[in-house]
Parts: C-alpha cells; sequence; structure tokens
C-alpha cells in the first residue's frame, strides 16, 4: 500500500489514479452495539469517485442514525457535489446493501444501491459531470465510512463497532488485483490525534473493515461549514492542496440556512 492518511471524519480506503471510472462494494446495513445512544450521532457508509485529489465528489450509500427509541435507522442517499445529497429510502436493519457508480457514456455515471430481497431499487440516477467536473472525479475511488457533519460540526459516531465492505471493486477489477502502490489508508482522529476509527484492508478476501472507537468521540471536531469559504450547511472538506469547501445534505439545499448534513473529510495528512 503506497501511504497512509488521517481524517477528521473519514475512515476506509482510497485507490488513487487518473481513470477511475467505476466502484462498487456491498455492506449490511448496521445495528447499534448499545442502548445508550447519543441523538448527536451518525455513521455513514459510501462508495465515491473524485475527492481525495479533487473537489470533485459523487457518492451513493447509507446514513445510519437513531430513532425514537435509539434504535439504527438506516437510509439510503446519493450525492453529486455540488448539489445537496438526496435520501431515498429506509433500509432495513441487517439488510445487505450493493452500491455501484458506473460510466454509462461520456461524462455521465450511473449511482445504484440495491438491497438484497428487494424487487426496486433504493438508488437508481444518473449524473452528467463538465468535462472538467468528469476529470475530477476519476482521480479517485473510495470506500468509506464516515462521521457526517451537522450545522454544529462532526457528529459523534454512532456506535457501530465495525463497517465491513466486501466486494470491492473498482475499474471492474476486485481489489486483490488493484495496484498496491495505488491505494491509501485512511483512519479518522479525533482534535487530540487519537486514532478512533482504522481500516484492516484484506486483497485477499476483496474487503475492507472499518473498526470504531465510538466511546471515544465525544470531541471529534468542529468541521462545521461556518469555516468554509462557500455557503452552506455541511462539511469543511480540506484535500491535500485545496480548500475547503461546504455543502447541505438533505433537509437544506447549496447555500440555504436550513439544518443539514454533509458528507466529506478533512485530510490532515497523506
Amino acid at each position: 500500500m503506497s501511504a497512509t492518511s488521517a481524517s477528521e471524519n473519514w475512515s476506509g480506503l482510497a485507490a488513487l489514479g487518473s481513470a477511475e471510472r467505476s466502484v462498487r462494494a456491498s455492506w449490511t446495513a448496521p445495528s447499534f452495539t448499545q442502548a445508550d445512544v447519543s441523538a448527536n450521532s451518525a455513521i455513514g457508509e459510501w462508495v465515491g469517485l473524485g475527492g481525495m485529489r479533487s473537489h470533485q465528489l459523487i457518492q451513493v450509500g447509507t446514513l445510519t442514525e437513531p430513532g425514537p427509541k435509539g434504535e439504527a435507522q438506516t437510509v439510503a442517499f446519493f450525492e453529486q457535489l455540488p448539489n445537496a445529497a438526496v435520501d431515498t429510502i429506509t433500509i432495513p436493519t441487517g439488510a445487505t446493501v450493493m452500491a455501484a457508480i458506473t460510466p454509462v457514456g461520456t461524462d455521465r455515471w450511473r449511482l445504484e444501491l440495491t438491497v438484497a430481497g428487494s424487487s426496486s431499487p433504493a438508488v437508481d440516477t444518473v449524473v452528467t459531470l463538465s468535462p472538467s467536473a468528469a476529470s475530477g472525479v476519476e482521480t479517485s475511488a473510495e470506500w468509506i465510512t464516515e462521521a457526517p457533519t451537522s450545522q454544529a460540526g462532526i457528529m459523534n459516531l454512532a456506535p457501530v463497532s465495525t463497517t465491513v465492505m466486501r466486494h470491492v471493486e473498482a475499474n471492474g477489477a476486485p481489489l486483490a488485483e488493484l495496484p498496491s502502490g495505488t491505494l491509501q489508508a485512511i483512519s479518522m482522529v479525533d482534535q487530540q490525534g487519537v486514532t478512533i476509527a482504522a481500516p484492516t484492508v484484506s486483497p485477499s478476501s476483496d474487503s475492507v473493515t472499518v473498526t470504531t472507537q465510538y466511546d471515544a468521540t465525544s470531541g471529534l471536531g468542529s468541521g462545521s461549514a461556518a469555516t468554509a469559504p462557500f455557503a452552506g450547511n455541511g462539511f469543511g472538506f480540506q484535500a491535500p492542496g485545496f480548500g475547503g469547501f461546504g455543502f447541505g445534505y438533505g433537509y437544506s439545499g447549496y447555500g440555504s440556512s436550513g439544518f443539514g448534513y454533509g458528507f466529506g473529510g478533512t485530510i490532515v495528512g497523506a
């Protein structure tokens, strides 16, 4: 593996290149491992293109938050920056999902998320990018577990001890066949530099496992969009060599003043 990096709210694996055109993985909609769950907690799991070396990012995945009784509630979402993320349907706890982003023509990609046993996809949408944006998303592919961001900053991780992404693929090739020199592991660290989520990459089983220390996340950070140079409620993103930016998720559109969640990351080392 070529390098490791640290992020305030990402953990997982990235493949870096100049022609990352497709990405795929499957995982299970999680349950919580304890009953006492902070209301200001969540966990996102997604696959994406772009974002590591470019401001451009497209992604599809799931978001899990506590319900009225503290139970895990998972929804599917997709996002194409700079647009706000869109959530679609509720996914049963324990259901297996398969997420994929695949090219369907010049500068066009299909974002899909299917649920095992369901006859209809949870996400099935096509995005069209400008040529420059398309070049940006092709610079990396990601398999990520994330602590999303609210208006108040980075949220605590919900109590999900591990995320296992299986059938990990990029450009139609399984993880075992991807050039090891292009892969970068990403650990999540708090403001004190303590690792609170770390990946284990298993090429032989084409899987990436992120193990979290959710009981150590109360001081996770303050990446609210108020500190980002663009308007919006969501995340502040800082990749190596790039400035920050912020966008809303779900409940608020880009540049609005309403509450929103953000998906992205702050890479603090590479």
